[in-house]
């Protein structure tokens, strides 16, 4: 069973490391040929000499794993950033941006990042005033620290690139040895919940309510196809692009050979998708109102559509040998129920002669 309320996630090869919001990492070994077991460690072991033990401060605000450093980072209301050695299971000091008195701050932390590369030991602190601080957590020192406004961090697997999102859902991509601005991406307003770099190729995703977003920063590919970092301190890559919401689906329907999907979306589009490679191939025909249904008539070769207003289209879609599957599509029927009921479903019939509309609470029956 996994931890209540995990804060992070890492894999350290076949152990799955999970930390929860009770002060304790639970991991699992994965292995092929190994039992399925786990094991729980808190991160201020009993056992643990008195030098070196932490007290347990509460719910953590914010947590980072680094399996490739062995540490882990963990942040509590008024008290400095946490560093827990997790191979000695030892307290191995505190950190945190430096006060204009040169005491560390207590300020409540909203996101912690340490660089994955083993040799950089760099950890960045997204604070809840809007400061985002660069630290070497091991020498107790602040490199960089400004103003950002974000609330989640997530390192690129190489260790170049630190993302950072915020309520303002605008993406800044900085380096991460230097936070000097390399991209900036901005679709729209909704807050980020949470960043990923693919860990195979420069693809950059982010969750924003209950859509996720993949963004290929173009500024950066040719950062990725060279071994050599010393480019990234020379020049400076700013671009900001503003995209409009997209349209969200509100039906699908897969043909029935299964090569393509239909998609019914909220602004009244009825658009095709090819299936493996999720890409869209075109607009087929659209309707007044958001769509509420699909269904395919496979006898037919036809793509029955409700819309939230009742109306009704039916059009028959085949592939052309010149125009593919963007053959412009044959009306077959068209058509308003005139009710204060909405239709919540459809039912085709197995000779295709019929279809049934149900209401909320009637079923009317029409011949196609």
């Amino acid at each position: 069973m996994s931890p209540p309320r995990p804060l992070a996630m890492e894999f350290d090869g076949d152990t799955l490391l999970i930390a929860s919001r009770n002060n304790y990492i639970e991991t699992w070994n994965l292995g092929r040929d190994a039992p399925v077991e786990s094991a729980r460690r808190l991160w201020s072991d009993a056992h643990t000499p008195e030098t070196n033990q932490m007290p347990l401060r509460g719910t953590p605000c914010a947590l980072t794993l680094s399996t490739s450093h062995g540490m882990l980072a963990v942040a509590y209301s008024g008290q400095p950033i946490t560093l827990w050695d997790m191979a000695e299971d030892t307290f191995a000091g505190g950190c945190g941006k430096k006060l204009s008195s040169g005491e560390t701050c207590t300020h409540v932390v909203v996101a912690l990042a340490f660089n994955p590369k083993p040799d950089i030991g760099l950890l960045a602190v997204a604070y809840h005033d809007g400061d985002l601080a660069l630290l070497d957590p091991y020498a107790g020192q602040q490199l960089e620290c400004f103003r950002a406004n974000c609330q989640t961090l997530a390192p690129s697997p190489s260790g170049r690139f630190l993302a950072a999102g915020g309520a303002n859902g605008i993406v800044h991509v900085y380096e991460f040895d230097t936070f000097k601005l390399l991209y900036r991406v901005k679709s729209s307003n909704s807050y980020i919940k949470q960043l990923a770099f693919a860990r195979d190729r420069m693809l950059l995703a982010d969750i924003r309510g209950t859509q996720c977003t993949v963004w290929k920063p173009e500024a950066l590919l040719w950062e990725f196809l060279s071994d050599d970092s010393s480019g990234l301190s020379s020049t400076t890559v700013v671009e900001t692009v503003f995209m409009e919401a997209k349209a969200k689906v509100t039906a699908m329907m897969v043909h029935h050979t299964s090569a393509v999907v239909f998609c019914g979306k909220d602004d009244g589009l009825i658009v095709l998708y090819e299936r493996q490679a999720a890409v869209s191939l075109g607009i087929l025909y659209r309707h007044k109102s958001p769509v509420r249904l699909l269904a395919w008539i496979e006898p037919r070769d036809a793509l029955l559509s409700v819309d939230s207003s009742n109306r009704i289209f039916l059009h028959r879609i085949q592939k052309s040998p010149d125009k593919g599957w963007l053959s412009s599509p044959i009306v077959l029927f068209k058509s308003r129920l005139d009710s204060e009921k909405a239709i919540t479903d459809v039912l085709i019939g197995e000779i295709a002669a019929s279809f049934r509309a149900p209401f909320t609470s009637a079923v009317l029956m029409l011949g196609v």
